[in-house]
């Protein structure tokens, strides 16, 4: 898909999206991470475009990040076009700072386990 295709597809809808993820620490054996175009016309289910990272790179400067879950060895995040993106309310209403629900994850797993390391 060209530049214009994709951000035609994101444009089109206010649900479609571009959704990464990840599993595993970069530079091990087992890390694996994707971009998939989220598309919405009309189904019930949304038509998921596997994006390869030069197809990302494309629209990349357009986007900014919605909404991120998990932390370090799994998780991901929601792109939305800079003009449409949502806030993030917090649970008292103020906005999320970029990456808050990553840092939370990298908090908890320091007390859960001793030996971790980030």
């Amino acid at each position: 898909m060209e530049r214009e295709d994709i951000l035609r597809v994101l444009q089109a809808h206010p649900d479609n999206c571009v959704r990464a993820f990840h599993r595993g620490r970069p530079g091990r054996s087992g890390y694996l991470e994707g971009k998939v175009l989220i598309r919405h016309y009309g189904g019930l289910v949304p038509e998921e475009i596997v994006l390869k990272p030069v197809m990302f790179l494309k629209v990349r400067d357009r986007l900014v990040v919605s909404d991120t879950w998990g932390c370090g060895s799994l998780g991901g995040c929601t792109w939305r076009l800079a003009d449409e993106a949502p806030a993030a309310p917090a649970a008292d209403g103020e906005r999320l700072p970029a990456g808050g629900a990553a840092a939370r994850c990298r908090r908890r797993a320091r007390r859960v386990s001793p030996g971790y390391k980030s």
